[in-house]
């Protein structure tokens, strides 16, 4: 389970992981938007300025889904970007620009780079062959769809991680992308827990072929509480819903929903997916045992 009081923008999940550049700081426990919103403004937003075109087939284009893709094992399409050299040192310069007041929070892993700046969505690169020069930008709109229902991408956010793991036992790997988002405002937050599946190697372009969301944790914080002369009852600091989710032997494994504090369990929002095992055969992940 994923604790709200640790330290934020330092608890950067390692895993499978390596992280590059990340500066350490304290995650307090009264948290106020005026904070939050000073640490999204303190970073450079250059996400759009870099962003190339998309230059997808038409067949590819035809088939874009229009609509954010919740909890899902259906496979959806998703858009790259080609970035020239020049691009791809500019990006790098920024990230590793010591001289930003919030630095980018950058995972590499098995020709993967997974970019974090405080308060936006984050960012998948993928080398396209092993060992060159030539990356991609693969669009995580989708996977990290930040519409009003779904995880927002606070200050907060953190503690990504990659892997990747033979699903299917053809080809490459797939790639396990784990992603945390969070939101403070004053007094309480939201933290939330998600899992996307992408085949990379997919053609044309890379394939969300999993996903789902595994917990919605609200936090009640106690120092705002004691300031304003109220109590937090037992039961109401923590709220939300969980469930577990790990690899073994080629086959995702999805727990049970469970409840948080005082939550009831007609109130969870959490994936429909029914708990069980699932694989990945034939360009689709179905259920296959409990």
């Amino acid at each position: 389970m994923w604790l709200l009081n640790l330290p934020a923008c330092g608890r950067f999940l390692m895993g499978a992981a390596v992280l590059l550049s990340l500066d350490a700081c304290k995650h307090n426990s009264a948290k106020t938007t005026e904070a939050a919103t000073s640490a999204t403004g303190s970073a450079l937003d250059t996400s759009r300025a870099v962003r190339p075109t998309a230059q997808l087939p038409p067949a590819a284009q035809a088939s874009q889904p229009t609509q954010a893709v919740g909890d899902s094992i259906s496979p959806v399409i998703l858009r790259t970007w080609p970035l020239s050299r020049p691009q791809w040192d500019s990006l790098n310069t920024e990230w590793n620009d010591t001289t930003r007041l919030v630095r980018s929070q950058v995972v590499n892993f098995a020709g993967f780079r997974l970019v974090q700046e405080s308060g936006e969505r984050p960012r998948l690169f993928h080398r396209v062959a092993s060992g060159g020069a030539e990356w991609m930008e693969i669009d995580l709109s989708l996977v990290a769809s930040d519409t009003e229902d779904a995880p927002q991408w606070g200050a907060e956010s953190g503690d990504h991680s990659i892997d990747t793991v033979n699903l299917d036992g053809r080809g490459a790997a797939e790639l396990v992308l784990r992603l945390h988002p969070a939101s403070y405002g004053t007094g309480s937050g939201t933290a939330w827990d998600q899992v996307s599946v992408l085949d990379v190697t997919s053609t044309p372009t890379p394939t969300l072929i999993f996903q789902a969301l595994l917990a919605a944790e609200d936090e009640a914080l106690g120092g705002y509480a004691m300031m304003h002369g109220y109590k937090i009852e037992p039961g109401e600091q923590f709220t939300g819903c969980k469930r577990s989710f790990r690899v073994q032997h080629r086959e995702l494994l999805l727990g049970p929903v469970k409840t948080i504090g005082n939550t009831k369990p007609g109130d969870c929002t959490l994936t429909k997916l029914s708990a069980g095992r699932y694989r990945y055969q034939h360009g689709k992940v179905l259920r296959v045992g409990k």
